[in-house]
């Protein structure tokens, strides 16, 4: 019964080409027959959410703990209603909502969504943890250990993105402009985890992956700053949108890359309009990398 009503809710869905069903693996069988039907890209959205902010955690005395940590409540809240279980608190000391499940059926049912369905091999290690324990209390679930590779055609780097990605403006001073400078319009994921990045790559078909220059050893990131391949970003996050407040940032990240694909920047009132709106997507939940020198533009 689950399956065929995740089989018609994919063909009823006009938004979605022929080629999903080739594409997108029908992994949720088991969730679905031990709990209830949820929109598979919903699923995948907080898949790619978990693998991004979640903690899947085994304490030294047994206890199996999921918990997502986030500055806003609304995308928990929502996780919250959405599966039916675990718990939405807020923490005074480092001011966040954090979204937890720590009841054995709650983990049991985390398990049957992820296993199989996870991309990055650490997080494959973590959850057979669960698996042990679970095991050891007579759950009948064995582990799948091989990683999902992320595709185009469902949610998860939606929900990968809410959790880690970056959308920001950068603005360099250049002689040759008619302004005297450049806008550039950015999309970065920042991982320690190299392989997962490469696999975005792979599948988003353009950007690169390097070591990021920080104070923090073994990161990477991932970054997309051509402005034509930015148009497969868009395309995909229109799709499937983004929940947190990162979809703020997005919506504004548009708004600008319409205003460089009307030539605006290249007069002083449209690239004054364009930094304008690169703030607002600091104030939202981004970054805005802006030299001194564009401060005399405003």
């Amino acid at each position: 019964m689950h399956s065929l009503l995740f089989q018609n809710s994919i063909l009823n869905n006009k938004s979605l080409a022929s080629e999903t069903l080739r594409e997108v693996p029908l992994n949720f069988k088991k969730f679905y027959s031990a709990h209830k039907y949820i929109d598979p890209n919903w699923l995948y959205w907080l898949i790619g959410f978990i693998e991004g902010d979640g903690n899947i955690y085994t304490s030294n005395e047994g206890r199996l703990i999921l918990t997502i940590t986030q500055k806003e409540a609304e995308p928990l809240e929502e996780i919250k209603q959405v599966l039916g279980f675990g718990s939405v608190n807020y923490d005074k000391s480092s001011n966040c909502y954090r979204f937890k499940v720590q009841d054995n059926e709650g983990i049991y049912l985390l398990c049957l969504l992820l296993n199989g369905n996870l991309v990055q091999e650490h997080r494959i290690n973590q959850l057979g943890k669960w698996v042990d324990h679970l095991q050891l209390k007579g759950y009948d679930i064995k582990l799948k250990t091989t990683s999902r590779i992320p595709t185009y055609y469902d949610a998860w780097f939606s929900g990968f993105t809410d959790a880690e990605g970056c959308f920001n403006l950068h603005v360099f001073k250049r002689k040759e402009s008619n302004t005297g400078f450049r806008v550039i319009i950015r999309f970065t994921l920042p991982q320690r985890d190299e392989k997962t990045l490469l696999l975005i790559k792979d599948f988003i078909k353009f950007g690169n992956v390097s070591k990021k220059k920080s104070n923090r050893p073994g990161l990477f990131v991932y970054t997309n700053t051509s402005f034509t391949n930015t148009l497969g970003l868009v395309n995909y996050f229109h799709k499937f949108p983004l929940k947190t407040k990162k979809k703020e940032s997005f919506d504004k990240w548009c708004e600008i890359r319409t205003m460089l694909l009307n030539k605006d920047h290249l007069s002083v009132e449209g690239l004054n309009k364009i930094i304008a709106l690169g703030k607002l997507i600091n104030k939202v939940n981004s970054e805005v990398l802006l030299k001194k020198d564009t401060d005399k533009l405003l």
